[in-house]
């Protein structure tokens, strides 16, 4: 299977991500040799020898070198916005069910800062591991980027690894952000509104979501 790099914008973003990774357990330790000669009577070298070699692997015994990682894909979730009083930070009411349990397998940060006080500007920092004040865009609140900026999509996709995204959103269509994507899908019947969003898309990003990871080449 490729690697993956799946960016899933909910709305727009400024946001969560997790990842969990397993680990296999290395191979165990060759068996210890046990001497079968029994040492002379009354020579606590010998009885300190043999002891030794009952509970010690033998010298010329190569340890078993790890096996090598297999690939593993990330997908980067992003939720505009995305309020702190949530159940797994104390809330008592239980909402947002789906992401609790998500919380429960995963690591939970309770100590974050946004890269901005916007979205335009945090994506962008987000998606390309710099602060936003260092990239070159346009001076418009719904700011676009040039070719310019490296992002981390150009990164991974420059070594190989396939890039997917799709967005809830219309702000993310022609400013920038596509960069280094080789998918960049929106919900189908989105319009864009700079004032609001009207639309319930969580089930309509949920099958693009399924239908674009589903896909052989990805």
């Amino acid at each position: 299977m490729h690697r993956r790099f799946s960016y899933f914008s909910a709305i727009s973003a400024l946001c969560a991500a997790s990842l969990s990774i397993a680990c296999k357990n290395e191979g165990a330790a060759p068996a210890p040799t046990v001497a079968s000669a029994a040492p002379a009577a009354g020579s606590s070298r010998a009885n300190a020898q043999l002891a030794v070699s009952a509970t010690s692997p033998s010298a010329s015994a190569e340890p078993t070198p790890p096996e090598p990682s297999t690939p593993r894909n990330v997908l980067l979730l992003t939720i505009d916005s995305l309020r702190a009083d949530m159940p797994w930070t104390g809330y008592p009411r239980a909402i947002a069910p789906n992401l609790t349990k998500l919380a429960e397998q995963s690591v939970v940060y309770t100590n974050e800062y946004a890269l901005s006080s916007y979205t335009a500007k945090s994506v962008a920092g987000f998606l390309s591991s710099r602060y936003p004040s260092t990239l070159y865009r346009s001076g418009y609140f719904f700011a676009s980027y040039p070719k310019s900026d490296t992002f981390l999509a150009e990164v991974l996709q420059a070594h190989g690894i396939a890039t997917t995204a799709w967005h809830a959103h219309l702000y993310f269509r022609g400013v920038g952000l596509d960069q280094g994507f080789d998918t960049w899908q929106f919900v189908p019947g989105i319009t864009f509104d700079p004032q609001t969003d009207t639309g319930i898309t969580s089930q309509l990003m949920t099958e693009l979501g399924i239908k674009l990871l589903s896909k052989p080449q990805a």
